[in-house]
């Protein structure tokens, strides 16, 4: 169980902030607010895991298409350094 009081001392922030993050997620339906009692984690069924990587494979595709439009030749240097790690420089 999620309770506010007890997230704001772990996290080291106000129970107001607890709380309103608490709220936001209950919102986005990621837990579920039971009165007088705290939050709990929202149960993700598996056919909704498998849309939400469908939808990410098509983000990351996108993205890698328009940034392979965009790129110049310093930062593709500097994305081929980054990517080749400190161990290959």
């Amino acid at each position: 169980m999620l309770v506010a009081d007890e997230l704001a001392v772990q996290f080291s922030i106000s129970r107001t902030g607890a709380r309103d993050i608490l709220t936001w997620l209950s919102d986005e339906r990621l837990v579920k607010q039971i009165p007088y009692v705290g939050s709990c984690v929202t149960e993700i069924a598996g056919q909704d895991i498998q849309e939400i990587y469908v939808i990410l494979g098509a983000l990351e595709s996108l993205a890698v298409r328009n940034g392979v439009i965009r790129i110049d030749s310093t930062n593709l240097r500097i994305s081929s350094d980054c990517l080749s790690g400190p161990a290959t420089r």
